[in-house]
């Protein structure tokens, strides 16, 4: 379980990079060049604008629901490293508690940005499992 969890935990960082966006102004780019060249009006470039901004924040969001869930899961590795674990259903029941919430905050981004549905699961046999659409 533990070696399945870590690894699972590391793949998080490449799952969370393909989020990484930091400037708006790159991830509009295109728009306007597009707008520049006279091949798309006004109106048109002003709705892409729009659906740019909404998918710019959502993948900030799910960056920062992703980059929270490394450091929740570090920070319960490391209250759990040096102590023989007693209570392995403690350890199942904060992980399942950590998983739960990031769920909900999931289906929060869902509401708010639509697109795709994302499920949090961080016992998944894969990559692709860990956060998985539905």
């Amino acid at each position: 379980m533990k070696k399945m969890l870590l690894e699972n935990i590391i793949n998080l960082n490449f799952i969370k990079n393909r989020y990484r966006v930091n400037d708006y102004h790159n991830f509009n780019s295109n728009a306007r060049n597009f707008l520049l060249r006279n091949r798309i009006t006004e109106n048109a470039f002003e709705i892409k604008i729009k659906k740019n901004y909404t998918q710019f924040n959502k993948m900030v969001n799910l960056f920062n629901i992703l980059n929270s869930v490394e450091g929740l899961f570090r920070e319960i590795l490391e209250r759990y490293k040096n102590r023989f674990i007693v209570d392995r259903n403690k350890l199942l029941d904060d992980i399942e508690n950590t998983e739960k919430n990031i769920n909900k905050k999931l289906e929060d981004n869902f509401k708010v940005y639509g697109g795709d549905k994302f499920k949090f699961n961080i016992f998944g046999l894969s990559r692709s499992e860990v956060l998985k659409k539905e």
